[in-house]
């Protein structure tokens, strides 16, 4: 439903009235992970009121959400220009869209900024310690970064699982069973890899880079001349410490199945931010 279809036809709103309205619209798509549709009605808004402060705030959110980094690293950076008054959740969060597009120094400090300003901030702690994993010779002080995290955010921080090669096929096995058909069959076959982390050479030569936080990605090119779906990728990549940093096994079980499910329809050609896959 657009947000116009909540207002009754032959109404007139109050200018600020009708703005609030919009933002509460696009703060429910963001609620609801509706990145795509939480982006088009944010930036509909900044056309008509370009400074407005919490709809760039929405709008950094939304494009953090759907993977557009270096969008949401702009959107906030905006942002701060026009409200420099430093607060410490809009640089965590600048922090986390910097560490997206593989700037990590750049992370590290707005990370840091943000801690000098509320050092019970979590996921600064937490932007701080991926970071430092991919820095030479900084592997203790992202142990202590990522323990601070999980002290402060046990839930939203645990410490990563541990898992056998046996136990990664059991759980793959599993979340097979939780994707649609045509995704599994996909998948029949396709060897996979499981490295510990990316490579950020890597991620970084990508355009747009991507994140060091990627749970997985395919290998491979669609065919152009055929169906995707009877094509599979060569291979499938699963990067084991970011898919591990979550609670529970049934946890990395979900977490796979989204990986499976994502990669199966980037590897189509369907959008896997449009609002069609955004309902679950």
């Amino acid at each position: 439903m657009n947000f116009d279809d909540e207002i009754p036809v032959g109404w007139a709103l109050d200018p600020g009235l009708n703005v609030s309205l919009r933002l509460r619209h696009i703060r429910r798509l963001v609620e609801r992970y509706a990145w795509a549709e939480a982006v088009l009605e944010a930036e509909e808004l900044l056309d008509e009121k370009p400074t407005h402060l919490d709809a760039l705030e929405l709008l950094a959110k939304a494009q953090l959400g759907m993977a557009d980094a270096e969008g949401a690293v702009l959107s906030w950076q905006q942002l701060l220009h026009l409200d420099p008054t430093p607060r410490a959740d809009r640089l965590t969060s600048l922090a986390m869209a910097r560490l997206d597009t593989c700037d990590l120094h750049g992370a590290i400090t707005d990370a840091r900024e943000a801690l000098r300003l509320d050092p019970s901030l979590a996921e600064a702690h937490f932007v701080i310690g991926l970071a430092l994993e991919y820095l030479p010779g900084r592997s203790a002080e992202s142990v202590q970064a990522l323990m601070a995290a999980n002290q402060l955010s046990p839930e939203s921080y645990p410490f990563p699982l541990t898992l056998d090669p046996k136990g990664w096929e059991q759980a793959l096995e599993t979340a097979l069973l939780h994707v649609a058909p045509e995704v599994r069959e996909l998948w029949n076959g396709v060897p996979v890899r499981l490295p510990e982390r990316p490579n950020l050479a890597e991620l970084s030569d990508n355009s747009p880079p991507i994140s060091p936080r990627v749970l997985g990605m395919f290998q491979g090119t669609p065919p152009e001349d055929a169906d995707p779906w009877l094509s599979p990728p060569e291979s499938l990549i699963l990067f084991a410490r970011n898919l591990l940093r979550v609670p529970t096994l049934d946890h990395l079980i979900q977490r796979l199945a989204e990986v499976l499910e994502q990669e199966a329809f980037v590897w189509v050609g369907e959008d896997p931010w449009g609002p069609e896959m955004l309902d679950e």
